[in-house]
């Protein structure tokens, strides 16, 4: 990435360096990936797992709720239990980083050993890119649910997402700039 974006992205999200740009995907991401991209890779994967993929912002929250209750007889006794431990996100040790909810994610623990343990099936949910999800991924063929959203409505809820929880500071003409360059500046998980 340009010295001119990343000192932007420093500026907008207030760390410094906020985002690392991860081969092979070109992805952004916060510098804590370096910790756990190898244990991401390295990951077992099952066949009766469910993976809901999708870019931030896309509607993978809903998509996570239905189909854990789908997949749990609509058990909505236990659906009241927080949807991270129930179907947690991959990378949620990597992403919090900055932000008022930081303290609560570190409550949660390790999102890989906590998935790791995780009685089977499980449902996981990931914004990664196919490049940096689990190696056995691509061989036990677990169910996949792929998610998509207008990108204009995803810039806008990603815009705010943002702004609460990664602390972020900047114009929404800022972060949409940025987001529109070729690099895949602000698609702060996946290009």
């Amino acid at each position: 990435m340009d010295d001119e974006t990343a000192d932007k992205l420093d500026e907008i999200f207030g760390l410094k360096p906020s985002l690392v740009k991860v081969q092979p995907s070109y992805c952004l991401l916060p510098p804590k990936i370096i910790f756990y991209a190898q244990k991401i890779r390295d990951m077992p994967v099952y066949e009766d797992d469910v993976w809901m993929i999708s870019f931030p912002r896309s509607g993978s929250h809903w998509a996570q709720e239905m189909t854990w209750c789908i997949g749990h007889d609509f058990d909505y006794e236990e659906a009241r239990t927080i949807i991270l431990k129930r179907s947690p996100m991959l990378e949620g040790s990597v992403i919090m980083v900055n932000g008022k909810y930081d303290e609560w994610f570190k409550d949660l623990g390790d999102s890989v050993e906590n998935i790791t343990k995780m009685p089977r099936p499980r449902y996981i949910k990931t914004h990664l890119p196919w490049d940096l999800l689990p190696c056995q991924l691509h061989e036990k063929k677990p169910k996949i649910i792929y998610i998509t959203r207008n990108p204009k409505d995803v810039c806008v809820s990603y815009y705010y997402y943002c702004k609460v929880f990664h602390g972020m500071n900047g114009s929404f003409d800022d972060f949409a700039e940025l987001m529109l360059r070729d690099s895949g500046t602000l698609n702060v998980i996946n290009s």
